[in-house]
């Protein structure tokens, strides 16, 4: 008895383990291949009530109502996600000019804080130690400075490339 029951509980969990599996390849090999399908038939289902409405009020052919709502909506979208990425690289490019900024008046009042902190509590060890760490802190905070400067500086400069990229593709695409 107790074994028939380990036999089934394993042929369960073979079972599963195969649909899991097969699910897993599914969705990891066969959903890029099928997505653009899924899209068309959702945006051609989203516009089927627009072309018939279209369609019946302005009196043209079906496949010229379908053709007028399929490059208004596309352009739509190519000019939502234009501005959207415009947006977001305004975002970022405000982001990592403020970055030194929030640094100084941020993180490095907290490092001061810890560093006088820390000389307090070390006041009562060797003074040997309390003077390398007078000269180690001073020289970490402005280390730390420097890289969040270097880490704006270098991230302005490849969001400011990323962005002048499509101008240079179409540049090169006139020529």
């Amino acid at each position: 008895m107790d074994l028939n029951k380990q036999k089934a509980f394993l042929i369960r969990f073979a079972y599963f383990a195969v649909i899991a599996a097969a699910v897993y390849v599914a969705l990891r090999y066969g959903l890029p291949l099928v997505m653009p399908f899924v899209v068309a038939f959702a945006v051609a289902a989203l516009l089927r009530p627009l072309i018939r409405l279209l369609t019946e009020k302005a009196k043209i052919k079906h496949y010229a109502a379908a053709i007028i709502m399929v490059l208004l909506f596309y352009s739509t979208v190519g000019v939502l996600l234009t501005f959207l990425v415009i947006r977001l690289f305004v975002n970022l490019q405000g982001i990592f000019l403020r970055l030194p900024l929030w640094y100084t008046q941020s993180i490095q009042p907290y490092l001061f804080d810890l560093l006088d902190k820390t000389q307090r509590s070390f006041l009562r060890l060797d003074p040997a130690l309390v003077n390398a760490l007078d000269d180690f802190f001073p020289k970490a905070v402005q280390s730390v400075g420097q890289v969040i400067s270097n880490i704006s500086v270098r991230m302005m400069e490849s969001v400011s490339g990323f962005a002048a990229k499509p101008a240079v593709w179409a540049e090169a695409a006139a020529e």
